[in-house]
């Protein structure tokens, strides 16, 4: 296990952390195995779509990480986990142990909220929308946005708001409440 990994799975036990959302983990099929097996061998589940490469390094990827002595997913549910979009959103559908409470975990890892990626953003937002909206019960995302929140933005007397930033209010506007206290590439 290398040193990031290691903290990585440190700070979800020593946090009590049951499930974590990894964005951006830049790792190949080959290499997202070898995590899997990894975080098997420490008692946790995963589920992930790879990075892509975009022209000369991996970039992207994103895995939904569980305690599987406090979390099951549902198995021989065909549905349960999902690629939603290569390499920036997958769905995993889970159960609470403890009280049998069902929840849709998204993890995501948005486009980059540069105005020359509108047509980029404004897809991956489309497909996140569409999937959180078509999911009965409970239901959290998490990832990295590469958004900011409004109330991010008043606090700091930003005056710019991104395309990304739009979207990320409107789905705060459907009942989710921002968990990130600062800009969600930074604090998740």
């Amino acid at each position: 296990m290398s040193d990031k990994l290691r903290e990585v799975v440190d700070q979800m036990k020593q946090g009590g952390i049951q499930i974590g959302v990894w964005a951006d983990t830049h790792l190949s099929r080959d290499e997202s195995r070898t995590v899997a097996h990894l975080l098997y061998e420490e008692g946790y589940g995963c589920y992930w779509t790879e990075g892509q490469i975009d022209e000369t390094m991996r970039t992207r990827g994103v895995m939904v990480v569980w305690d599987m002595q406090e979390v099951r997913v549902r198995e021989g549910d065909e549905t349960a986990c999902e690629v939603i979009e290569e390499a920036r959103i997958v769905r995993v559908r889970m159960e609470i142990i403890r009280d049998g409470k069902e929840i849709t975990v998204l993890g995501a890892y948005m486009p980059v909220r540069s105005s020359e990626n509108k047509e980029a953003i404004k897809y991956s937002w489309d497909l996140l929308d569409e999937t959180y909206q078509g999911e009965m019960g409970h239901v959290m995302i998490g990832g990295d946005f590469n958004a900011e929140t409004s109330a991010w933005r008043e606090r700091r007397g930003a005056k710019h708001v991104t395309y990304a930033d739009t979207r990320l209010d409107e789905v705060l506007d459907h009942g989710y409440e921002a968990q990130a206290r600062a800009r969600t590439y930074r604090a998740g």
